[in-house]
């Protein structure tokens, strides 16, 4: 934010027909203009009694606010201070001021006491479709209810006793029509200065003549001769009337909410980011084991262009400048990238970059020389060429999760096709094939980043991914690796799956020194540890890093400047902002507030001099909810799968995508403990079943090995309300469940479970688990399921 200090708008008179001009960092011909009119009874103070209030409105909801003087009562009489507001109006409609020169928008018009009388006395005699809004904060809003409270000071406007006549020609009430823009009058009710019944009748007159006028009452004690309406000590307007003229502003003034005020860092900071929760499903999950995290965008729906809005507000007004999506090509099939969508059809987007994060955890063989053709014509047709995409070095950067995964598949295909590759060679191929289509499509090559996996430091695999053509690397998470390097930190209690914090107090700066110093050899950026909690998605097999608060993350933060500094880097990763249900964030949520945030933003970001911009939540701008319709939970025990998935979705962890196709309930098993799908519903009593009945075919990726003593089997569980599936300790109770022997053969069989053998199988059922056989990649086809007698 910049003031431009008295800018004139009255060539009668300079020092009073003049005002400080407010312009945001992000001014341009689309931000929108204020005239702050002050306050003083007509006839004391000047605009610095407006100027915090002029700098609220452009630091926190990013408006041009022309904060002015005017003549005063004593000097002169009315309507000389009256018609110099209106000059300053006319002023800045015209495009008359040169830092701004627009004609033809609309301005907001807000003053305080007396300011606020002359507010409305200028905006309702605009043209209404010139001003977006009138704000009158304890103002004399009726004339006739001031005169009889304290007719002493018409004495000074007027230079006499006014006659009921005058008094009609300055009263705003006399100024409404139903063409009257809309109003925001705000009130102490214990007002001593202005009675608040200015206000009271206001409000019935503009009701009256049909005006959207809203009031906002205040009750505060006053202990001296004042409005009451500025913070101790302060001319800050209270924190509950600032959140009022926000809802008020962002809906007649903006119409959205506010520009985002991009704060700046000598060290770049961005963040992975999970696109993980593309339906209410995801989210209920969450809801289920640690509602207490829900994030303050509610469970929200990521397709949203404003929820990413708010998202991309909120990063950079926090110092995080671009996010490293995950994004998923499995053989030219593409999921969850329902945010990237919704990202380049958010109006913010211009603040923030983006970039891939290719999570190719894929099944073996999914990887060839032509997919890796495919894939990088999508990124350039789709991606590459927008101002958004994120580049360094004037190239496009492009992570890669698992170069194993490549380097193994393309070798096989060249062992196939009789050709012998070293180890490296089908991982260097594959990037190089990536960069000859860059060339071919006129484009720089791609500046790949290798996403370091192992749980040590393993120097041989860093050169290997240095000599594949990688050109910077990083990790996902450092937690299980502090963990290793700073057993000291752990408590007695402390086990390599569950252990404090402040081991990764203590151990990310030792894997800092150890990966990213500037001494190492091809070094790491370094990467900002936000915990993990994976309960949600886990249960008891979960990794828990308990402990994790506000006041510790600030401390590494701190630790990590400290490094970065040290060690000339110029980029860190907070890995990552938003895996709710890994229990790995510092999105804004219910448990910590924007705290998290605030950590980043304060270690990394130079306060500008007028503060760091408000923290604004939907709510404050009148916005919102933007949540998922809350789920449903049908009535039923049977599930023919003639269309959609009926009621049924994925276990995270159990499976990546479930979808009808051709008539059946089709998913890829994920592999591990974890059942793969599930659904809660209306109770039903469970004496009225013995048996439940599946008939399914599940068919073995030939490319992933089988134990030689395969013994699959499939497997119900079932939760009750006397008996939840899920504990309080969020551990899967595995007894409630029944299982029989499966033939992953690529036939269709009719299983039939005993549901009477179990004994738990009792009370009123409202939770389903099913798990089919657990071989990773396994692909499953359900026809129906029932319940049967």
């Amino acid at each position: 934010m910049k003031v431009l200090k008295n800018i004139v708008y009255s060539k009668m008179d300079k020092s009073n027909g003049a005002g400080d001009l407010f312009l945001p960092d992000n001014f341009s011909e689309n931000t929108r203009l204020a005239l702050c009119i002050h306050g003083g009874g007509w006839t004391s103070l000047s605009k610095e009694r407006m100027s915090e209030t002029a700098t609220f409105l452009c630091r926190d909801l990013g408006l041009a606010v022309y904060n002015i003087n005017y003549r005063l009562a004593g000097e002169t009489v009315w309507p000389a201070g009256g018609n110099d507001c209106l000059d300053a109006a006319w002023t800045l409609l015209d495009g008359k001021i040169p830092q701004i020169q627009r004609n033809g928008q609309k301005i907001l018009v807000i003053g305080a006491s007396s300011g606020g009388h002359y507010a409305l006395m200028t905006g309702l005699r605009l043209p209404p479709e010139r001003v977006s809004g009138i704000i009158s904060i304890s103002g004399i809003n009726s004339v006739k209810e001031d005169f009889a409270f304290a007719p002493g000071r018409y004495r000074e406007l007027f230079g006499h006793v006014p006659s009921q006549e005058e008094l009609e020609l300055i009263d705003p009430v006399n100024f409404l029509t139903p063409d009257s823009p809309p109003v925001l009058c705000t009130h102490n009710i214990n007002d001593v200065v202005v009675p608040c019944q200015c206000t009271r009748s206001f409000s019935a007159a503009a009701a009256s003549a049909g005006v959207d006028c809203r009031c906002y009452y205040t009750r505060k004690e006053v202990s001296d001769f004042s409005h009451c309406i500025y913070r101790d000590g302060s001319a800050r307007l209270y924190e509950d009337l600032e959140k009022e003229i926000t809802k008020f502003v962002c809906k007649n003034v903006i119409g959205y909410i506010p520009e985002p005020l991009a704060q700046k860092s000598d060290i770049e900071i961005s963040a992975f980011y999970y696109p993980g929760t593309e339906q209410m499903a995801e989210w209920d999950q969450i809801d289920e084991t640690k509602p207490e995290i829900k994030p303050l965008l509610g469970w929200y729906d990521e397709s949203n262009p404003e929820v990413v809005d708010w998202q991309i507000k909120w990063a950079v007004e926090h110092g995080i400048s671009s996010f490293c999506v995950d994004w998923y090509w499995n053989q030219g099939v593409r999921r969850l990238e329902h945010w990237v969508q919704a990202f380049y059809k958010a109006r913010f987007r211009k603040y923030l970059k983006w970039y891939i994060m290719w999570a190719n955890h894929n099944e073996t063989g999914a990887h060839s020389a032509e997919d890796q053709r495919q894939v990088t014509r999508f990124w350039i047709e789709n991606y590459f060429r927008t101002p958004e995409y994120y580049t360094m070095e004037g190239h496009p950067v492009v992570v890669i999760w698992s170069y194993s995964n490549l380097d193994r598949d393309l070798r096989r295909e060249a062992q196939a096709q009789g050709r012998e590759l070293p180890e490296g060679e089908g991982i260097r191929r594959a990037l190089e094939i990536s960069n000859e289509e860059m060339r071919k499509a006129g484009l720089p090559d791609i500046y790949f980043v290798n996403m370091f996996g192992s749980v040590t430091y393993d120097a041989d695999s860093i050169r290997a991914a240095r000599a594949a053509g990688f050109r910077d690397q990083m990790i996902y998470n450092v937690d299980v690796r502090s963990f290793q390097l700073a057993p000291d930190a752990a408590q007695a209690q402390d086990t390599g799956r569950k252990f404090n914090y402040d081991c990764v107090l203590a151990g990310a700066p030792k894997w800092w020194q150890l990966s990213s110093a500037k001494e190492v050899e091809f070094p790491m950026i370094p990467t900002l540890s936000s915990g993990w909690n994976d309960q949600p998605r886990s249960f008891e097999n979960a990794l828990v890093v308990y402990g994790r608060t506000p006041e510790k993350y600030r401390k590494l933060c701190a630790s990590c400047k400290e490094f970065c500094l040290k060690n000339d880097r110029k980029k860190i990763m907070i890995a990552p902002l938003n895996e709710w249900q890994e229990g790995s964030y510092i999105e804004p949520n219910e448990e910590y507030g924007f705290e998290m945030y605030h950590a980043v933003r304060d270690t990394f970001c130079t306060m500008p001099p007028e503060g760091f911009p408000a923290d604004l939540r939907p709510g404050d701008t009148g916005r919102g909810p933007y949540d998922y319709p809350p789920m449903v939970h049908p009535a039923g025990t049977s599930w023919d799968f003639t269309s959609d998935v009926q009621g049924w979705y994925r276990n995270p962890f159990g499976t990546a995508h479930i979808q009808n196709l051709d008539g059946a309930l089709h998913f890829v098993r994920s592999g591990g403990n974890h059942a793969a799908i599930r659904t809660r519903i209306t109770p039903f009593p469970a004496e009225k079943f013995t048996k439940f009945k599946v008939m399914m075919k599940t068919t073995r990726n030939r490319n992933v090995p089988s134990p030689p003593d395969l013994h699959e089997m499939v497997r119900l569980y079932f939760g009750s309300e006397e008996c939840p599936l899920i504990t309080k300790e969020l551990h899967i109770r595995r007894e409630n469940s029944v299982a029989v022997e499966a033939f992953p053969d690529d036939e269709w069989h009719e299983y039939s479970l005993d549901l009477s053998s179990n004994p738990l199988w009792k009370g009123a059922i409202n939770e389903l688990w099913f798990d089919p056989p657990q071989l990773q990649f396994t692909s499953t086809d359900i026809r129906w399921m029932r319940m049967d007698v």
